[in-house]
């Protein structure tokens, strides 16, 4: 899409977004993304860099979370107030 016609905020916002969906994604999208999560540190070479990256451990509680959520969600079935029974929409 071209950057023209996008909304400023969807511009502002569109960084922070990547960065919760990566997050969400967990530690192999956390080091696919390297240096923009993972910094190099001053003077180290690229074999040293790839090493840190492997070591490197990223606890996912953004994605677990989430996942805990979202089971929480559909753990109880829908309760429906206010229709008459006989209503065509309880039966669609």
């Amino acid at each position: 899409m071209e950057e023209s016609i996008l909304h400023p905020q969807y511009r502002r916002y569109a960084p922070v977004w990547k960065r919760c969906r990566d997050v969400i994604e967990g530690s192999d999208a956390v080091k696919k993304a390297r240096e923009l999560y993972l910094k190099r540190l001053p003077g180290q070479s690229q074999e040293a860099y790839e090493h840190y990256l492997e070591r490197a451990i990223f606890f996912n509680v953004a994605g677990k979370t989430l996942e805990l959520y979202l089971s929480l969600i559909f753990s109880k079935a829908a309760a429906i107030h206010g229709i008459p029974e006989e209503s065509p929409l309880l039966a669609d």
